[in-house]
């Protein structure tokens, strides 16, 4: 039997071209992060477009805890190897000094004996329009706006600690589907 291979320029508006993943499944710390700085989540994902005019479709979820109940995160990419990145414009508009941000939580706190716990689980989708065939590596990156703190990826912040369900890790995951234009 004869291997049919389709021409993508002949595909109809609108197809699939192609998906890529990444995920992040296990703990990480991010130590002392500031106000006003966003810190790399690890959690990406490469793909290299086959028309400038596609569009990227960018969805995946992330959960990530402080001891400060006020995360943020929002999506960034490079087009240069990683050289340098730039935000996805999937952000709110610029309003006085606020943060420019895809999302973010602010979650109930309450305290036991022990610890505090503030868990912040978010899912994003979002189509951006990119303007290149070059190589996009998307990333996530996180914030909090309560002041210098420790962000938690895919943990609590009390997790060595706890036996029960607050000493889960979970998984992150980001997808870049490449739809036809």
């Amino acid at each position: 039997m004869a291997l049919i291979t389709l021409n993508k320029l002949a595909l109809p508006t609108g197809s699939v071209l192609q998906v890529q993943q990444g995920t992040k499944s296990s703990s990480a710390t991010l130590s002392n992060i500031a106000v006003s700085t966003f810190a790399d989540a690890g959690l990406s994902v490469t793909i290299t477009p086959n028309s400038s005019s596609n569009k990227i479709l960018l969805q995946g979820t992330i959960e990530f805890h402080s001891a400060d109940n006020s995360q943020v995160f929002k999506l960034q990419y490079s087009t240069n190897g990683g050289s340098s990145y730039s935000d996805v414009p999937a952000i709110g508009d610029a309003e006085n000094s606020h943060w420019r941000v895809y999302g973010g939580t602010s979650t109930p706190r309450w305290s036991t004996s022990q610890d505090t716990h503030h868990y912040g689980q978010l899912a994003f989708s979002y189509l951006h329009s990119i303007s290149s065939t070059n190589t996009h590596i998307y990333k996530v990156v996180v914030g909090n706006e309560q002041g210098n703190a420790n962000i938690y990826i895919n943990r609590s912040e009390a997790w060595a600690n706890e036996q029960k369900a607050h000493g889960r890790i979970t998984i992150s995951t980001i997808q870049a589907t490449e739809f036809k234009a």
